[in-house]
Order: C-alpha cells, then structure tokens, then sequence
C-alpha cells in the first residue's frame, strides 16, 4: 500500500488478484468500496483499508491521509 502517508491516491501491489477494496475510518464507518483508493475528498486522519481477495482471504492495512 503505497504511497503511505497519502495525499488522495493510494494504490496495492499485491501478488493475490484483488476482489474489492473497501476503507473505513476509525469509527468503522465504510468511506469507499470498489477498486481504487481515493481520500482526496477525506479530511487528514488515519484510515483502515481492507482488501478482499478473490481466493476468499482478505487484510487490513492503516493508511494516513495528511
């Protein structure tokens, strides 16, 4: 996950085939659910991005919008 700290876009590099990315706030509260990572539009915080795999697996991973 890349770059980390973020301005807007964030993009995965991952060996797995991506199903859908979904990122949430802290609150748990679901900002976007797709296939791209988008927080130009997010205010500055932490954010939990958890991407799902089309083999069934999934993980979490933090990313930081300044």
């Amino acid at each position: 996950l890349y770059p980390n700290p973020t301005s807007g876009y964030a993009y995965l590099k991952s060996e797995k085939n991506v199903q859908v990315i979904e990122v949430y706030d802290l609150t748990g509260k679901l900002i976007s659910k797709g296939k791209e990572i988008n927080l130009s539009a997010e205010s500055t915080g932490i954010f939990l991005v958890k991407v799902l795999f089309v083999d069934g697996t999934s993980t979490t991973e933090k990313i930081i919008k300044k």
